[in-house]
Order: C-alpha cells, then sequence, then structure tokens
C-alpha cells in the first residue's frame, strides 16, 4: 500500500488531512457508517472522486458539521417538522435530500437538482469539516463493487491513487452500514435507501408517516 496510514484522533494528522483535502486530493477514510472517499466540494475534488469511482453521473453525499450550514446548500430551510427530525438523528447516519439552491454548481446536485447532506457522528469528520464549506463523501469502492468493511478490502486501484489513509484502527469500520437517505425535498417524506437508520424511528421522531422504496 503506497498511501500513508494515519489517524483521526491524532490533531496534527487532521491538519494533514485538511491540506490534502484543500488542494483538490481524494482521502480514504473511516467514519460512523462505512469507509469512505472524501473530498473536497470543488470541481477538482468532483472530478478526481469520479476517476476514482468510474462514474460520472450520480452526485455525491455532502458531509457538513452543523445544520446552519444547511442555508448554503438548500433551496429553503425545512418546516417544523422535518427540521425537528434532523436536529434529532443529526449528527448521525442520516441522509436528507432537499432541493438544491438554484446558484450552486452543477456538480453539487443531482440532475432533478436535489442535493444530499449529512452531519456525521464521528468526531474526527466533524473537527474536519469544520474547516470546510463541505466535503463530498461516497464509499471507498468501484462502481458496481462491493463496500469494504476494511482497509485491506479495498481495491488497489484506489489506494494507488491516494496519500492518506485515515482511520479509528486499520481493520475495522465503526457501523459498516450506510447511511440512511430521505428525502425531504417534498411534503411527503420517502426513504431513498435504506440504511442505519431504522424507518419506524424516523416515524416516530417525525411524527407522520415516511413512504418507503
Amino acid at each position: 500500500m503506497s498511501a500513508k496510514k494515519i489517524l483521526w484522533k491524532n490533531i496534527d494528522h487532521i491538519e494533514l488531512i485538511r491540506h490534502s483535502l484543500g488542494n483538490g486530493k481524494v482521502v480514504v477514510g473511516s467514519s460512523d457508517t462505512v469507509f469512505g472517499l472524501l473530498a473536497n466540494t470543488t470541481l477538482a475534488g468532483f472530478n478526481n472522486l469520479n476517476a476514482i469511482k468510474n462514474r460520472t453521473e450520480k452526485p455525491y453525499i455532502i458531509l457538513i458539521d452543523k445544520i446552519d450550514k444547511l442555508k448554503h446548500f438548500v433551496l429553503e430551510m425545512p418546516d417544523k417538522a422535518v427540521l425537528h427530525l434532523l436536529q434529532t438523528c443529526w449528527p448521525g447516519a442520516l441522509t436528507a435530500l432537499f432541493k438544491a439552491n438554484p446558484n450552486l454548481p452543477d456538480f453539487l446536485q443531482s440532475s432533478d437538482h436535489k442535493i444530499a447532506l449529512r452531519i456525521p457522528q464521528h468526531a474526527g469528520l466533524l473537527t474536519l469539516a469544520a474547516n470546510f464549506e463541505g466535503l463530498f463523501s461516497t464509499s471507498a469502492n468501484l462502481a458496481g463493487q462491493p463496500v469494504p468493511s476494511t482497509v485491506s478490502q479495498i481495491s488497489p486501484q484506489i489506494i494507488n491513487k491516494i496519500d492518506l489513509v485515515v482511520a479509528d484502527s486499520y481493520t475495522a469500520v465503526n457501523m459498516g452500514l450506510p447511511s440512511t437517505i430521505l428525502d425531504c425535498s417534498t411534503p411527503q417524506l420517502q426513504v431513498v435507501r435504506a440504511g442505519a437508520y431504522d424507518v419506524k424511528q424516523l416515524e416516530q421522531i417525525y411524527g407522520g408517516v415516511i413512504n418507503q422504496v
């Protein structure tokens, strides 16, 4: 493995990651969900992620460190019920889709002008995200391939294209489940991807029905 192994708990290592991402590079890291690729929310970061993932069409989830940053990314802030849901579930393994701010570049949003945002429940990621408007996040696998649960399972095609592997341990992911993706862009909430957050639990917090795929 050519990439340098570093740790989230080391503040000097966090600075190395910040510098690398600030230069448009991609980093592999453990998280509160699955092993993921991280990049700055710039065109350079987007293009480098696409080159590594071998994909061009799907948008990426954006990690933020606080709910106030929603204002930069969304067309309008969520209503009281959705805001309560987010305040309860964030930080956590819930990704929310919103109508994107029309002033954002196309590479931040989907073809139907939606944007995916999450606040992770991971101290290292939160510290890192505080230095950026947002960070692209995607699973550390090639398009169409299984999601790795250990560093050793990450494809050499990925490892050979990055400089840093950052982890809490080098052998396991904290949870191993992807985030639940919830479309909050319409009055009727809908699960887009099942994941770590149980839908029934989300409905109890939300106080209403959430459609499932």
